[in-house]
């Protein structure tokens, strides 16, 4: 025997079919977004054109850009990555460090 109202079934009911609508909309937005909007978009923005240009010159392809397979990009990790771990962090760092500069 069920201990739930006809009207809560059907309430449960509509709010599973309200949730399966949700997905489809969002997966469908998802879709339109990264296959329809974003190449269209790319033609009118100067920089997404030079970045596709540079990716065709250096024959990578989009989803290499994102690993470290790529010889560039690990040199580019590698400078970024000391370049925040030689930063100078407080006022006392950057003191001596003009201090050096400058000869003193």
């Amino acid at each position: 025997m069920s201990t739930e109202s006809p009207s809560a079934s059907k309430n449960s009911g509509q709010s599973r079919v309200k949730g399966w609508l949700k997905l489809l909309f969002a997966v469908g937005f998802i879709w339109f977004f990264l296959w329809m909007f974003t190449p269209f978009w790319v033609s009118f923005s100067p920089l997404h054109q030079r970045f596709a240009a540079a990716q065709e010159d250096l024959g990578v392809p989009i989803g290499a850009m994102y690993y470290n397979d790529l010889p560039f990009i690990n040199e580019a990790a590698m400078v970024l990555r000391d370049t925040w771990r030689f930063l100078p962090r407080d006022m006392e760092d950057k003191a001596r460090h003009h201090k050096q500069s400058s000869g003193n």
